[in-house]
C-alpha cells in the first residue's frame, strides 16, 4: 500500500486534473482549508483508490475528494474508507470517480454530497442514496461546468454565452468560497484567458443598463419647484406684513 500525505503545510499544492477528458491543472494554494490527508493506494491500472482518511486531520465537517492526486486519477473509494469518521457533514466528490461501493457513504452525519460534475454523471457512477446531490460544485466543479458549457473548445468565444447559460454561471459562481473563486479566477483555460478575466467580461456585457437621466426634465421640474417656493415666500411675507400693520406693530 502507498500512503500519501498531503499536509496544509505545502507551499503549493498541485492538483494535475483530467475532466470529460479535458486535461488541465487546478492549483491550490497553501492554505487550502478543504485537502486534508488522505490514504490513498495506488491500483494495477494505475489510478488511485481512496483507502482511508487520516481522521486526526479532519478539523472541519466538510471534506473533498479532488480527482486527481500527484499525477494519478482518483477514481475509486474504498467501502471502509469513512469508517472512523463521525462529524461529516458536507462530502464532495470528484466527478473522475467511478466507483463507489454501495454503503460507503453511510455516514449517519452526511447531510449532503457535492458532485464536481452533472447529476447524470453521478447517474452513471450507480450509487444508490436518499441524500442531495448538487451538480457542478465548488472550484473543481465550476471548471468542469466551465469547460463543458461555456468554453468547450479553444476557438469558443463566450460572446455566445446566453442570457439563461450567463445566469446560471453566474449563480454558481456567486456561490463559490472566496478560496474557490481564487482557484477559478486564476484558471486559464482552452482559451488561453483565466476564468476571471472572462467573468468580468460577462458581468460587464450582462450588467443592466441604468436608466438614462432626463435633464431637460429635470431642471423644468427644479425651476418649478424654486418659482413656487419663490411665490410661497412671497405671499407669506406680505400676510406677515399686514398682519403686523394690523396690529399696529409696523406702521
Amino acid at each position: 500500500m502507498k500512503k500519501l500525505l498531503i499536509p496544509l503545510s505545502l507551499s503549493l499544492l498541485f492538483v494535475a486534473a483530467t475532466f470529460s477528458g479535458n486535461d488541465f491543472q487546478v492549483v491550490h494554494a497553501s492554505e487550502n482549508p478543504y485537502v486534508y490527508c488522505f490514504e490513498y493506494e495506488e491500483k494495477s491500472n494505475g489510478n488511485y483508490i481512496v483507502k482511508n482518511v487520516e481522521y486526526g486531520n479532519l478539523a472541519d465537517d466538510d471534506l473533498r475528494i479532488y480527482g486527481n492526486v500527484d499525477g494519478h486519477v482518483v477514481d475509486e473509494i474504498d467501502i471502509n474508507c469513512f469508517n472512523d469518521v463521525h462529524y461529516l457533514s458536507s462530502l464532495m466528490i470528484s466527478n473522475n470517480i467511478e466507483i463507489i461501493p454501495q454503503g460507503t457513504l453511510d455516514i449517519v452525519t452526511l447531510t449532503e454530497i457535492r458532485f464536481t460534475g452533472g447529476l447524470e454523471e453521478w447517474a452513471d457512477i450507480g450509487y444508490t442514496t436518499n441524500l442531495p446531490v448538487y451538480e457542478y460544485s465548488f472550484d473543481e466543479g465550476f471548471i468542469n461546468y466551465w469547460n463543458k458549457f461555456i468554453r468547450p473548445e479553444a476557438d469558443t468565444s463566450i460572446c455566445d454565452v446566453s442570457n439563461e447559460q450567463y445566469t446560471e454561471l453566474l449563480n454558481l459562481y456567486n456561490n463559490l468560497s472566496a478560496f474557490d473563486k481564487s482557484v477559478v479566477d486564476s484558471y486559464v483555460d482552452k482559451g488561453n484567458e483565466s476564468i476571471g478575466d472572462s467573468m468580468k467580461y460577462l458581468k460587464a456585457f450582462f450588467a443592466p443598463e441604468e436608466p438614462k437621466k432626463n435633464t431637460a426634465e429635470i431642471d423644468k421640474k427644479t425651476t418649478l419647484s424654486i418659482i413656487v417656493g419663490i411665490a410661497v415666500f412671497g405671499m407669506t411675507s406680505i400676510a406677515v406684513f399686514y398682519l403686523l400693520m394690523k396690529k399696529n406693530i409696523i406702521s
